[in-house]
Formats: C-alpha cells, structure tokens, sequence
C-alpha cells in the first residue's frame, strides 16, 4: 500500500481476480508489479506489512470502527449488488454472483432482518439454481428483483431522512 502512494506512476502490471460490475471492470489484486529504473518488483497485498506501516493504517480503521453502521453499510452493499445485476443482468449473472447474493442474505440474517429479506433470500436461491441449469428462465425472478428495488428506495429514503435529524 506504501509502495502504491510512493510511486502511483510506477505501476506496469496489475494480476488478480477481474469481475464484471456496473462501473466496469474490478480487479481484487493478488500481485502489483512496480518498475523503478530496470529493475521491477512485486507488492502482494495478503502479505502482512511491516509493523510500522500496520499501525499507520490501523488507526485510520478504528476512527472508522467508531463512525461504523452495520445496518446502512448493509443496504448499501445490497443496492450496490443490485445495480450490478440490473446492468449485467440476470441472465448473465454467474456463480460469484450468486455467492455474493449468499453472503448478502447471510449477513441479513445474522442482522435480524425478516420479511425484508425474503426478496433477497428467493433471488439468491433463484440464482444458485441458475448455476446448476442448463436452461434458466429469469422471468420467475423478476418479481423478487422489483421488490427488493422498492425495499432498497424505501430503505434509502428512511437513512436519507434519519440522517438529516
């Protein structure tokens, strides 16, 4: 990460795991490769910085840690999601989509919502399904799609409104 904000300009490679969302490509980067004069070398971001460096951003996590919503951080992940699957697609929707759907209605879970995350419970098992199908209909999904759309504005508009008191 110190290497990133040293030399941004020094970056000639990039690998990692690319997917497709609503604002493009998204590289989780597995390796980056700097050149400084000829030489070059590589930053891999799951190794553990040095100490000095973990404690310089450690403190910027808990200042955050404070600040931290579980309840809007969710459904901004879950509209988040959902605009990327609007600007995919249902039927291009594939098996990380439906994982990320999982862990949504997981995390949802483990929250306390109920019938609020019934849409997102039925859309994430209609998509695991469409894992395991050769020929998948998404006309069955689109009602779980449009309310979850409403439960997101509907959402939206009550953080909106309890962030302005």
């Amino acid at each position: 990460m110190a290497a990133l904000q040293r030399h941004p300009n020094d970056v000639r490679f990039v690998a990692g795991h690319v997917t497709l969302s609503a604002h493009g490509p998204q590289i989780a980067p597995t390796a980056v490769v700097f050149q400084d004069g000829a030489t070059r070398f590589a930053v891999l971001p799951w190794i553990a910085p040095p100490d000095a460096e973990r404690e310089a951003i450690a403190a910027p996590a808990a200042e955050h840690a404070a600040t931290h919503d579980p309840l809007s951080e969710y459904w901004s992940r879950v509209q988040a999601a959902l605009g990327d699957l609007l600007v995919v697609g249902l039927q291009r929707a594939d098996s990380r989509t439906s994982q990320r759907w999982q862990e949504l209605a997981r995390f949802g879970g483990a929250l306390g919502f109920g019938r609020s995350l019934a849409a997102i419970e039925a859309l994430s098992a209609a998509l695991e399904r469409k894992t395991h199908t050769l020929q998948w209909e998404g006309a069955s999904v689109v009602p779980h799609v449009l309310a979850l759309a409403r439960i997101c504005l509907l959402i939206g508009d009550a953080l909106v409104e309890s962030g302005d008191s």
